[in-house]
């Protein structure tokens, strides 16, 4: 599908990875941790998740 129509795979392929995510940190049921390596997108989802502990 991507080498037929590219723009249309990469907005599935987003919406499959913010689904696959949004699933998984709303599953935690005493909390939920996640492990980031790269800086940028732990920025990024410290600004869209209230409750952020930057405890390593």
């Amino acid at each position: 599908m991507f080498d037929e129509e590219p723009e249309k795979a990469a907005e599935i392929a987003e919406e499959l990875i913010k689904n696959t995510y949004r699933t998984l940190m709303t599953r935690g049921m005493k909390g939920c941790y996640l492990y980031c390596c790269d800086d940028e997108l732990q920025e990024y989802l410290e600004t869209r998740i209230e409750n952020v502990s930057t405890d390593h």
